[in-house]
């Protein structure tokens, strides 16, 4: 029964701890801004060694490193894979989560060679628009693997991060588009000027004649 309320109360703190996250990645439209934050972050619920944000560029279909994490610092990257390659390749290609408990170089899970990973799709109207993954966990018994449950709680923060930054892209669109608006009519408006001045200045002519 004590384990049971421990594991409940634990269960409680992740969902407090991701709202509060998605309540600070969604209160920017700065893409740079939401990806730090979210990495800044993945420590909160699930204390891991390190991490990666990658977005797939929608042109050559390689995916960009856009911030790490090493222990509690988030950096910016801009690294590339190309298309399938690894294990965060693999997840974009496939669209789905993988969770890898014991990545090991040699037989012994015990070994500080042994690596656990884990990696889930960011998805938007079911189109992949980047992966994020974590490696080990930070606060364990020696060995212990990341689990079934640090797979539900990423891949319910990465279901916010893909709206997070398909809102970012989108403000992003809108203002690239009203610029273009502006610029159009600030360039009306001075041809109709122009036209203007050359009229006076034709019937200038035509009165000297």
């Amino acid at each position: 029964l004590a384990g049971t309320n421990q594991r409940l109360q634990q269960q409680v703190r992740n969902w407090m701890a991701l709202n509060e996250i998605a309540q600070a990645i969604t209160s920017t439209l700065d893409e740079p801004e939401i990806l730090r934050r979210v990495m800044e972050n993945v420590n909160r619920i699930l204390q891991v060694e390190a991490g990666s944000l990658l977005l797939v560029d929608q042109e050559t279909g390689e995916l960009e490193f856009k911030v790490t994490l090493k222990g509690d610092v988030a950096r910016y990257s801009s690294f590339r894979r190309k298309p399938g390659e690894g294990i965060a390749g693999w997840v974009a290609q496939h669209g789905e989560p993988l969770l890898i408990p014991n990545v090991c170089q040699t037989s012994d899970p015990n070994t500080p060679g042994c690596l656990s990973i884990l990696c889930v799709p960011l998805k938007t109207r079911d189109q992949v628009i980047g992966v994020l993954e974590v490696i080990n966990k930070q606060t364990r018994p020696e060995g212990a693997p990341l689990t079934q449950e640090d797979l539900e709680l990423l891949t319910t923060l990465a279901s916010w991060v893909a709206v997070a930054v398909e809102n970012a892209e989108l403000n992003r669109a809108t203002q690239k588009t009203a610029a273009t608006t502006a610029l159009r009519q600030a360039v009306t408006t001075l041809a109709h000027h122009i036209n203007n001045q050359l009229m006076a200045f034709s019937l200038d002519l035509d009165s000297l004649e």
